[in-house]
């Protein structure tokens, strides 16, 4: 029996960086502090490459410390100089599938702001978190959930249309659909098609080069694997005792 593999994404994004190309320098490892308050229970840790004047390489560790999981969570790493100046780079960790207890994110390459040189610490910063029961937390909370509910909703879309082809190709013409890219990639296509195909691809065409039998029966899974985080009138219901 086919195990079905959720989708998940892990993404960062740098912002308020310098621009241009990174400098040829030598870097080395910094860790990443807590800083004295800590946001939403999520502690966020490892160690960032830095030089002079760029960033290269590292890990960024996010870890749920309520308990609840994760669904999606914002945040910084701010860099502190000696001048009292400081650098944010923003980091994303988002799960579209189940949600985490702990996830890494690899640093974007990035070049300090002008101005900036041999940075002395490194803080790992929350902005906002969305947990698997559906509340939020932290100034950009909300901003998840909403950008977390648009893309769970294309995702789904993706899932039925694929569904709905596996049904009516033949297997051997939904291989070669597969393999050419499933579902129509375009300027006005949704924004988790190109990466619903990768997913599609990688998962029903077999070590051996051909469409795993399974394929209806995962593609099923994978679709109802894609749910909202629970809506408060969810959490309130389940907890209301049998009749």
């Amino acid at each position: 029996m086919l195990i079905p593999v959720f989708l998940g994404v892990v993404s960062l994004h740098a912002q308020f960086g310098g621009t241009g190309a990174l400098p040829d320098e030598s870097r080395s490892p910094m860790a990443i502090r807590s800083p004295q308050k800590m946001l939403c229970k999520l502690d966020v840790s490892g160690d960032i490459w830095v030089g002079k004047r760029s960033i290269r390489g590292g890990s960024i560790r996010v870890r749920d410390l309520s308990g609840t999981g994760i669904l999606s969570a914002s945040g910084v790493i701010r860099f502190f100089f000696a001048n009292g100046r400081f650098h944010d780079q923003l980091w994303r960790a988002d799960s579209y599938g189940t949600s985490f207890s702990s996830s890494k994110v690899r640093p974007v390459d990035e070049v300090f702001s002008s101005g900036l040189e041999f940075p002395t610490r490194a803080e790992g910063q929350v902005l906002g978190v969305l947990f698997a029961d559906g509340d939020t937390c932290g100034e950009t909370g909300e901003n998840l959930k909403v950008r977390h509910t648009r893309f769970l909703d294309s995702l789904r879309q993706d899932a039925d249309e694929a569904v709905a082809l596996a049904e009516r190709l033949s297997p051997a013409q939904f291989e070669k659909s597969v393999r050419d890219g499933l579902l129509p990639v375009g300027p006005y296509s949704r924004e988790t098609t190109a990466n619903s195909n990768a997913t599609i691809r990688g998962q029903l065409i077999a070590t051996n080069g051909g469409l795993v039998l399974e394929y209806k029966q995962w593609l099923k899974q994978w679709r109802d694997s894609i749910k909202p985080a629970r809506s408060a009138h969810q959490k309130l219901s389940s907890r209301r005792p049998a009749l």
